[in-house]
């Protein structure tokens, strides 16, 4: 039997994706809507970085991207 692209979409484990220079988390919305999971995010300045702690709690925060 052959399956449909949505249902092999549904067994994919989702990608995970760090995004850097995050500024205030504008890709990583639109990959959490896509389906993406956002695991760290890079960022210096410290407005952004209390703007990304409240939208994206879950993700890992980096203000330099060696770290």
């Amino acid at each position: 039997m052959k399956m449909t692209a949505a249902q092999n979409h549904r067994e994919i484990e989702p990608f995970s994706v760090v995004e850097l220079f995050a500024g205030i988390g504008g890709f990583a919305l639109a990959f959490e809507r896509r389906g993406f999971h956002v695991t760290d995010q890079v960022e210096i300045d410290p407005y952004c970085l209390a703007v990304l702690s409240k939208r994206f709690p879950e993700s890992r925060k980096h203000t330099d991207v060696k770290d």
